[in-house]
């Protein structure tokens, strides 16, 4: 059995009062709640999926609706408090199907189904600091070009040493921002006590050790004495050890 404090975030496509979608909450012991329903201001019909960010927030995006009807990128609490933080206005895409992801670098990305200057959808960056950049125009027939239609999501591969690596949704151990010169944020998706970390180089030689604990919040390490390369990061608990790795730049 999951425990009690497990929620569920989900984002239909339809319903709600103004039957354009919704964002609602499940316990799992099956306690239903409406956060937010959708409308036109808040963006309509969205049909990617909800993502848990490294704040905490759920973040989504509409495939219309908005101050130019044409799809928003947006912002919920876990309590329901809703923040449109783009419109998408043709010049930077319109009409997402997709869903976000966030990449080690802490920003988000996306695709749009429509839009740019092809007219045929975009791929876009969203930086944590509130700004939307178009990284790519896609071109292709309007209305049939297939990896946007298609209800996609992108992947984050990173290649620094030839070798590639997917960044698992299930992956408990989130290290951001990555590759990063200065600091380095761990969070633990399952909250830990009395957790030992250690930053160890290619040749196994242990770089940092600390100690943290409660760890329900980002923990920051400071690597800017690091020379650069990989490094892989150690969480050690009672239970297991998470790991990942790094690039110091």
């Amino acid at each position: 059995m999951p425990p009690n404090n497990v929620m569920t975030y989900r984002l239909p496509s339809f319903g709600g009062t103004a039957d354009s979608g919704t964002i609602f909450q499940c316990s799992a012991s099956g306690t239903f709640t409406t956060l937010v329903n959708l409308n036109s201001s808040t963006g309509a019909y969205p049909y990617g999926n909800l993502i848990q960010a490294f704040d905490g927030n759920l973040y989504g995006m509409t495939q219309i609706g908005g101050s130019s009807n044409l799809g928003t990128i947006f912002k919920c609490t876990t309590s329901g408090e809703i923040t449109t933080l783009v419109n998408f206005n043709d010049t930077n895409g319109a009409n997402p199907l997709s869903s976000l992801i966030q990449a080690s670098d802490s920003n988000l990305y996306g695709t749009t189904a429509a839009g740019g200057a092809s007219g045929a959808g975009t791929i876009f960056k969203y930086t944590t600091s509130g700004q939307i950049t178009t990284l790519a125009n896609l071109t292709g027939a309007l209305r049939a070009c297939t990896p946007l239609k298609e209800y996609n999501s992108l992947i984050e591969l990173k290649n620094p040493t030839g070798i590639n690596n997917i960044v698992a949704a299930d992956s408990k151990l989130i290290v951001y921002p990555n590759p990063s010169s200065n600091n380095i944020n761990l969070l633990l998706k399952t909250p830990v006590t009395n957790a030992t970390i250690r930053i160890t180089d290619m040749t196994g030689k242990e770089v940092i050790s600390t100690y943290v604990l409660a760890n329900d919040k980002p923990t920051s390490i400071g690597i800017s004495n690091l020379s650069h390369g990989m490094y892989f990061v150690e969480v050690i608990t009672e239970k297991k050890t998470e790991v990942e790795k790094f690039i110091k730049e």
